[in-house]
């Protein structure tokens, strides 16, 4: 009987892009994006269809409010001006983020 595994869920693609570590593209015309983006300029794209998965804005704000949340893998990723932008976007939705951690990475 063979030995089962399978690729850790972190690796997944949609868990890279749901965490800010990889981007989509858009099959239409090859452009990609990632999930900050998607956030903030993308809005009307919502829901998107990922492979078998229905991704609805909310599912990816409340990911990506998660993300934003661990200081040191934000400072990594994204500026301060981004996050500013994001924490406007999503405070219209009405999502509270706070403030930019602090962050000597910034």
């Amino acid at each position: 009987m063979a030995t089962r595994a399978r690729v850790a869920d972190w690796e997944d693609p949609l868990c890279r892009f749901l965490s800010g570590d990889s981007n989509l593209w858009f099959e239409s015309h090859g452009k990609s994006f990632n999930i900050y983006e998607a956030v903030v300029h993308l809005r009307h794209c919502f829901p998107m269809k990922i492979n078998d998965y229905t991704l609805e804005y909310e599912t990816a704000a409340a990911h990506l409010i998660i993300t934003l949340g661990d200081s040191g893998v934000v400072a990594n990723k994204i500026s301060r001006a981004t996050f500013k932008k994001l924490a406007s976007t999503l405070s219209k939705d009405g999502f509270d983020i706070g403030d930019p951690p602090d962050n000597h990475l910034w």
